[in-house]
């Protein structure tokens, strides 16, 4: 689903699931470790899925809008579609 190995869709999915979240809380929700989640965070940023915003003075990661998610699947559906 959306190119996510499953790594990466379980970090996305606790993302999506809380408001803002930080890279210790996805570990602990998602069971991966710490070390691999801040390995991709900066992969799920740079595709446009979450972005890191400032919280009380630290850093937590959130989903960019879904709607603009969903913007992007219809752009890569139009991509197939016209092959």
């Amino acid at each position: 689903m959306l190119g996510f190995n499953n790594k990466e869709m379980r970090i996305y999915l606790a993302i999506v699931a809380r408001e803002t979240v930080t890279p210790s809380k996805l570990s602990s929700m998602t069971k991966i470790p710490r070390t691999t989640i801040n390995a991709i965070l900066p992969y799920l940023q740079k595709r446009g899925f979450i972005e890191e915003v400032k919280v009380k003075g630290h850093w937590e990661w959130k989903p960019i809008d879904l709607e603009l998610i969903q913007k992007k699947l219809k752009q890569v559906t139009t991509l197939f579609e016209k092959k």
